[in-house]
């Protein structure tokens, strides 16, 4: 799993924020064997956090200019005392990009978006909040530290964007909610991991509307394939649509006001407040479901 940080990993970016290495040194300076620094290399190299340079054998081993290796080193500098390894390695990356938003988020969606086991959450929050990392006020955990958070954010962008790569030739459109992402894109050619939603799985329920060459997916940064229920898939499609000017929002109006029978509001309101994305999609959904059934109202007086 890439979002997750061994305590080893940890301790060879701590070294190379102060100098470069070959990789006999930094084996030596970690006190493990040749292998083990192999196969953390191909680790580090492949999260992005370090570059490393070939010259015959000899491998010259550096951090990578990437933002979230960059945000390591001042993350770094700040807590070097504290012992990063300690508080930052395991289950943190996961719990941590999911607490990385705006005024933090509730414990019960915390547990709901980690694929880690509640016991392990609540050992690692315990290790964060001790570490002085996160803090819980009002019934939601923030990240307190904006030095962790501005890493743990840089990190999943990381992912998020290396997860696009195989749509690199394509036009896309993509936003990342936490772990989630959702994607408009034209691509015909697609990870197996990727998951229809949006305009085109409601198409599939019966919207009304001409497919274009765009689609719409969904991933999680787990990697791990889920399908999204039809309320899920109406609001990444409402998301995406916002998000672009809301051009398709008459289409959406139309779907809701044929399919209000299928789909639960509840669950239509919930997934709005988890999918809020610096878009009030709650007051938005509000406003669509208000103008349908004013429609339907003066459709039944005419």
């Amino acid at each position: 799993m890439e979002l997750r940080l061994s305590k080893l990993e940890i301790r060879a970016l701590g070294a190379l924020c102060t100098r470069e290495y070959v990789a006999k040194e930094l084996a030596e300076a970690l006190a493990v064997t040749k292998p083990s620094v192999s196969y953390l290399l191909k680790s580090l190299e492949n999260k992005r956090l370090i570059a490393v340079e070939r010259n015959g054998k000899e491998k010259k081993i550096s951090l990578s200019h990437a933002s979230h290796a960059q945000a390591f080193r001042q993350l770094q500098s700040a807590r070097s005392g504290t012992h990063p390894e300690k508080w930052l390695s395991g289950a943190a990356l996961d719990l941590l990009t999911i607490a990385a938003v705006p005024g933090g988020i509730t414990l019960f969606l915390l547990k709901i978006e980690s694929k880690n086991e509640e016991a392990t959450i609540y050992r690692t929050l315990s290790k964060l909040a001790s570490a002085g990392v996160i803090s819980r006020s009002k019934g939601k955990i923030t990240i307190s530290d904006p030095l962790v958070f501005e890493f743990v954010d840089a990190y999943a962008d990381n992912l998020h964007f290396k997860m696009l790569e195989p749509l690199n030739e394509s036009n896309n459109f993509s936003l990342r909610i936490r772990k989630r992402i959702l994607i408009r894109t034209d691509s015909k050619k697609l990870p197996n991991n990727f998951t229809e939603t949006g305009l085109n799985r409601l198409i599939s329920e019966g919207l009304e509307a001409l497919k274009t060459d765009y689609s719409d997916y969904y991933v999680n940064l787990d990697g791990l394939k889920r399908e999204p229920i039809l309320e899920e898939a109406f609001i990444h499609a409402l998301l995406l649509t916002s998000a672009q000017q809301g051009q398709n929002k008459p289409l959406l109006a139309v779907f809701l006001s044929k399919n209000r029978n299928k789909l639960d509001s509840i669950r239509l309101s919930l997934y709005a407040e988890w999918y809020s994305f610096g878009l009030d999609l709650k007051s938005t959904l509000n406003e669509l479901q208000q103008a349908v059934g004013y429609s339907e109202k003066i459709v039944s007086y005419a």
